[in-house]
């Protein structure tokens, strides 16, 4: 069955790279993530948030290469935690980069540590930690996936990936615009997921959305860590498995026995 899903990905500058676009009728465009990148069942609790990194970096950063690049191997100035990738927080797409990095994560800005910089002007920010997918989430119930549409608004660009996959991303520089793209989930439960981002010059703007949210991707679903009681997914048995564990059983109780 085809996708009945619109996705349209906005890139008014050089450097767009959308992994997922206007996704109508095409299911190869969705990003599988299989089970093995599960990393859990779904918790039995509301989520935390996801881990927010920022780093100062000197000099310009003109694309995601840059940005991945001066952030390898470096802490981050800054932690926080993120209770939703909506910075800055309301209706406002950007603000100023002249704006203090507590000023742009609003509520956030609250569990803020570290060195915080003069500006944004040079800057990239990670939230990394876990998404929990449902199966109430997914928007074409006629195939046997969960497919769950996410969007990244940006100025500039970032690269959102799940379960391992790449599921969209603007390697470039852009006013604030949206990118789109779909992933196609095995089966419900928790997984990986890390969005970079990163800002160059004038203002500063992310925001992480979904349908089945109505906007925002809200807390709910989102965690810093796994923990209690969150079940870790156990190990597959099959059948020449659960044979061959009974064979060497029986073979052991014949040899007390003798």
């Amino acid at each position: 069955m085809g996708k009945s899903i619109l996705l349209v990905s906005v890139g008014l500058t050089t450097g767009l790279t959308t992994v997922c676009s206007f996704g109508v009728g095409i299911p190869g465009n969705a990003i599988t993530i299989s089970s093995s990148a599960r990393v859990a069942n779904s918790p039995t609790t509301a989520g935390d948030g996801l881990k927010g990194e920022f780093w100062d970096v000197t000099g310009s950063i003109a694309n995601l290469s840059v940005a991945t690049s001066a952030i390898a191997g470096r802490s981050a100035d800054a932690t926080f935690t993120s209770t939703a990738v909506d910075y800055p927080n309301g209706s406002s797409n950007v603000v100023f980069d002249s704006s203090s990095l507590a000023n742009l994560l609003g509520q956030d800005g609250n569990s803020l540590s570290g060195v915080t910089p003069v500006s944004l002007t040079g800057s990239v920010f990670r939230f990394s930690g876990f998404i929990n997918i449902l199966s109430s989430f997914d928007s074409d119930p006629g195939t046997d996936t969960i497919d769950v549409d996410f969007t990244v608004g940006s100025d500039d660009g970032f690269q959102l990936n799940i379960g391992g996959s790449t599921v969209s991303e603007f390697t470039g520089l852009r006013p604030f615009s949206t990118t789109s793209g779909i992933a196609s989930f095995a089966e419900s439960g928790l997984y990986a997921l890390e969005l970079i981002y990163f800002e160059n010059q004038s203002f500063t703007g992310v925001e992480f959305s979904s349908r089945f949210s109505n906007g925002i991707v809200t807390t709910g679903v989102l965690y810093t860590s796994i923990s209690d009681p969150v079940t870790a997914v156990p190990e597959p048995i099959t059948l020449l498995g659960s044979l061959s564990a009974l064979g060497i059983g029986a073979l052991f109780k014949q040899r007390l026995q003798e």
